[in-house]
């Protein structure tokens, strides 16, 4: 109760700090309204992960790197659709996908990253 009584002060001290005009008078009920819109409901992906894939990345500098992701993308879309979407267009990048079952014992964790089989999808100007 006390915290609720705190709260009840806190909110009349910011209403009288409010640039509004109110027909309550001085010392009466403090009363708030929100003008914010509510945000629109979100909606589930329909898309459901069907296959792990394996993402290997090749960027100037460092060694390939690979990571295990699945085939739908954090934007609801098949991965393989949005490869280009996060791949530099600048020399010496490639980034290449290929199915987990298809590459079977894949280290992803190996540095550097060992060349994948049946890549099913690339992206990038130093692609092979």
């Amino acid at each position: 109760m006390k915290l609720r009584a705190s709260l009840v002060v806190v909110g009349a001290l910011l209403v009288g700090c409010e640039a509004s005009s109110s027909s309550a008078p001085v010392g009466g009920p403090a009363t708030t309204t929100t003008s914010a819109t509510p945000a629109p409901p979100t909606t589930a992906c329909a898309l459901k992960l069907k296959e792990d894939l394996i993402e290997r990345l090749i960027t100037p500098g460092i060694p390939p790197y690979a990571i295990a992701v699945g085939d739908v993308s954090g934007t609801c879309k098949p991965t393989v659709d949005t490869i280009g979407d996060t791949t530099p267009s600048g020399p010496g990048y490639c980034t290449q996908i290929a199915r987990a079952a298809d590459n079977p014992g894949y280290n992803a964790d190996a540095n550097p990253a060992p060349a994948l089989r049946k890549i099913v999808a690339q992206a990038g100007a130093s692609c092979p």
